[in-house]
């Protein structure tokens, strides 16, 4: 079994069977048995390795929370510098008798909003 990944054994035994029963054929034929047919029903593993398995699903946890935690601060980040924008503009241009105008940069043309070293997609 030691050369089969063990989420292969895990996910597809079927294959692993097959796989297992001609090797286990070739050594029972010595002694006149024929080996038709392997099913593997449990894989044990060392408590090593469930600890060690164990840790990884708990690393994995903590890097997925702090993903998901940071995507939210990251976007009330954003939320609370647009209202801060859309205050200042508002207050600044109460001040004077001048119109200005407000618009989003979203509205832009998408030529304008390619990155750097980035080309625009052709269809524009």
């Amino acid at each position: 079994m030691g050369e089969v990944e063990l989420d292969e054994l895990l996910s597809h035994r079927d294959r692993a069977n097959l796989r297992f029963q001609p090797i286990i054929d070739l050594r029972t034929e010595p002694f006149g048995v024929k080996v038709v047919s392997v099913e593997v029903n449990q894989v044990d593993l060392p408590e090593q390795m469930q600890c060690a398995m164990a840790k990884q699903a708990e690393i994995d946890r903590e890097k997925c929370a702090k993903i998901i935690h940071a995507q939210g601060e990251f976007n009330a980040a954003q939320k609370l510098v647009a209202r801060r924008g859309t205050r200042y503009l508002t207050n600044y241009g109460l001040s004077f008798s001048a119109p200005f105008i407000v618009f989003k940069c979203d509205l832009l043309p998408r030529r304008m909003q390619c990155p750097a070293g980035t080309a625009p997609p052709s269809d524009l």
